[in-house]
């Protein structure tokens, strides 16, 4: 039985764009190749990240002597925001 995981066959290659749309959002070129396996994965790695980074952004807020709810702002926003703007590896 061959191992399970990101080794998996790819995915039909489907045209991606090019130029500056997709220099500016990387996304846009490795979303059409992204794999359903993968998504449990990425879940387990984006909810270990979440677990780490809103206790420690409610923290730092605190210390600021800013309202928790600051903290939370913080925390949201590079989560949300990076899968546009990060390259994914092969």
């Amino acid at each position: 039985m061959p191992p399970r995981g990101r080794d998996e066959s790819p995915a039909p290659v489907r045209p991606t764009p090019t130029g500056a749309v997709a220099r500016f959002f990387p996304v846009l070129d490795w979303l059409p190749r992204y794999q359903k396996g993968w998504l449990r994965f990425d879940l387990v790695a984006g909810l270990t990240a979440a677990a780490v980074v809103t206790p420690q952004a409610m923290a730092y807020a605190t210390i600021a002597g800013l309202p928790v709810q600051v903290g939370l702002y913080v925390a949201l926003v590079p989560c949300s925001s990076t899968p546009c703007w990060v390259a994914r590896g092969a």
